[in-house]
């Protein structure tokens, strides 16, 4: 577990900038483009949108990001990430960057992907991620509410596993 002090020593003004949290991401992920991924990753740390992240928020975000958060949990907290403007709806092109940066960034972990399965695995998760606002509460819409994301993308099984994956060792008998 991350602990107070060694976040001090790391962060010793009490909270950690953009740019440290982006070397910091890439230091521990040295594999693919980390940097455009931890961009994204700071906006859904940065709860207070001071533009810096305090011990609190970065354990909320550690929390947020483990395998035993719910789905739910994990997809409303995600929304901070997709919501690039922070205007609180996610648009289609939102969607589209962030889905591009995760799963490159995901595959990149993995070295054992062809480029063609990753650009495979990006053209079905853009799809299913525009069905998501086709097939929203309003129609075919151009923006999508926090509800409206959690509740596609729970509806969605290759999203919902994309996005909020839970462990294996979870029974929901």
């Amino acid at each position: 577990m991350f602990r107070h002090e060694k976040f001090l020593s790391d962060c010793p003004h009490g909270f950690m900038t953009r740019k440290q949290f982006i070397t910091m991401y890439t230091s521990l992920c040295p594999n693919g483009n980390a940097k455009r991924f931890a961009q994204h990753i700071f906006r859904a740390f940065d709860l207070d949108k001071s533009n810096t992240i305090d011990f609190r928020e970065f354990l909320i975000g550690l929390s947020m990001t483990s395998m035993n958060s719910s789905p739910q949990t994990k997809l409303e907290w995600i929304f901070q990430v997709f919501d690039i403007d922070g205007n609180g709806l996610l648009t289609r092109n939102e969607c589209l960057e962030v889905i591009d940066v995760i799963i490159r960034f995901n595959s990149s972990q993995h070295t054992n992907h062809v480029h063609s399965d990753i650009e495979q695995l990006i053209y079905s998760a853009k799809r299913s991620m525009m069905a998501i606002f086709d097939n929203s509460s309003e129609g075919y819409c151009h923006s999508l509410t926090l509800t409206q994301f959690v509740e596609g993308c729970l509806k969605d099984e290759f999203i919902r596993q994309l996005l909020a994956p839970q462990s294996q060792s979870v029974n929901t008998d």
